[in-house]
């Protein structure tokens, strides 16, 4: 899996390839982030399921404030969890009725940030358990730390 995966679905991309890492059925890609990273990770993700991976999943860790998005394949269609502590910046700027304005906007100022963006990393990490998440579980814990109001 790792030959095809290096010479048939990564060899065109303008992203640096680090690792690839095979664990039983699951194939774990390290990127080395840059300008096109994100559009490069949802062509490796689509070609991933156009060649019968069931199962696709991908993580961006930011480089400045913590941030880092969550991204998943369903349907062919690649969505996005984008976590930051930006979010409760912009609860702390409104008031209760414009709570319901933004998406997620109420449902975080009421489960706070621990458990609003653990739900969210645990519901996505789903099925990903024989990977090292450590990276993204650290930057899952700063971006909290960040957000801590």
């Amino acid at each position: 899996m790792n030959e095809f995966v290096i010479n048939t679905l990564l060899s065109d991309l303008d992203s640096s390839i680090e690792e690839v890492k095979e664990h039983n059925k699951l194939v774990e890609i390290s990127v080395l982030g840059g300008s096109s990273v994100e559009n490069d990770i949802e062509t490796v993700m689509q070609r991933l399921s156009k060649n019968g991976v069931p199962f696709v999943k991908a993580y961006i860790i930011g480089d400045e404030d913590p941030w880092c998005s969550l991204l998943w394949l369903e349907d062919n269609i690649v969505h996005y969890e984008e976590l930051s502590g930006v979010i409760y910046e912009n609860i702390s700027e409104c008031d209760e009725s414009e709570l319901d304005i933004y998406e997620d906007l109420r449902e975080a100022k009421e489960k706070g940030p621990n458990l609003y963006f653990n739900d969210k990393f645990n519901s996505w990490k789903e099925g990903l358990e024989p990977c090292n998440l450590s990276a993204i579980k650290s930057e899952i814990e700063s971006i909290i730390n960040y957000s801590e109001f």
